[in-house]
Order: C-alpha cells, then structure tokens, then sequence
C-alpha cells in the first residue's frame, strides 16, 4: 500500500541551477599598482631598482565554457619608474597573453576565483636619450581574488596577480 500510494517517479524532478556565469561572455578591464618583486627591485648591477607603486592596467575577454572555467585572453601594461633616477630612466612592461580562471560558485554575491596565465612579454628601457627594447619571451602569471555581483550583468573584481617573466637578458645597456 506505501508503494503504490507513493508519488510516481516521474513527478519527482530533479533541477540543476546552471553555475551563474556558465556560457557567458565577459569583458573587463583593471587598473592597480604593480609592486616590483626580484630582479625589478634589486640594487644590483643590471638589476631593476624601481620605486614600488607603479601603474598597471588590462583589458580583458573571457568566455565560460563549464560552470565556473573560463578562457580568456588580456593585454596588460605596467610603466615602473627607477629609484636613482626617476622619471629619467622608465621600465614598461607590455603583455599578452591567455589565462584559465576558475570561480567558485557560492550562494551569495561574491566569487572567490584563482587564474593561471601564460604568454609573452616584451620590456623596454626608456629615457629622454635612447629607448633600449627587450625581445619576446614567455611569461606566466597566478592569482586569485573575488567577483562581487553588482547586478545581473555587472560585477566588481578584486584581485592580487603575479606575473612572471622569462626575461633573463633583457636589461639597461648603457644607461
């Protein structure tokens, strides 16, 4: 009696809530400051010597593929200016690249997510005299952060980046 009295199977579905940005495309830009880290802030001969604080910025597309990952390519820039010198003697820091990013899918309006990045990065040395520019070589860079839904379509992201470069012989000629 408990058997056929019980609701049909087929009357019990089950729901699965696509994860919230599941098959969408996002674009996005940042802008901080980058803190020199190793050879950047090193007081060594060839080293980088550069004042912390320098201006970074991105712009960014990204597509999510499976609940939570996402594809995406950047082009970042970031301008170091050096200790001794200052405004006479520039680093800039171009990249372009492609990244993973996984978010987390929570029950509230903030993401934590980490991201993977690979790509190629180009340095160039800069004064009122010369402009000294490096070659291409390969980067990478890791992070994570958090996305905090503002609205439906909009979201604010906040995240700590670090980007390395394969750029052993990319340094001041002559300076």
């Amino acid at each position: 009696v408990i058997v056929m009295a019980a609701t049909p199977s087929m009357a019990l579905r089950r729901h699965r809530v696509d994860h919230p940005f599941f098959n969408r495309t996002a674009v996005s830009g940042y802008f901080g400051a980058g803190i020199p880290v190793g050879e950047f802030s090193s007081e060594k001969l060839g080293g980088g010597n550069h004042e912390s604080g320098a201006f970074d910025w991105s712009a960014e597309i990204e597509h999510f593929v499976a609940p939570g990952l996402s594809l995406g390519l950047n082009i970042s820039h970031t301008s170091f200016d050096d200790n001794e010198f200052g405004e006479h003697l520039e680093t800039n820091i171009r990249f372009f690249g492609g990244f993973l990013r996984y978010v987390v899918e929570t029950s509230g309006p903030v993401y934590p997510f980490l991201r993977f990045g690979f790509g190629s990065m180009e340095l160039e040395f800069e004064n009122p005299e010369f402009l000294d520019e490096s070659e291409h070589s390969g980067s990478l860079h890791v992070g994570g952060g958090g996305l905090f839904m503002v609205g439906e379509y909009i979201s604010l992201n906040a995240s700590a980046l670090y980007t390395f470069g394969f750029t052993d012989e990319a340094q001041v000629g002559d300076a």
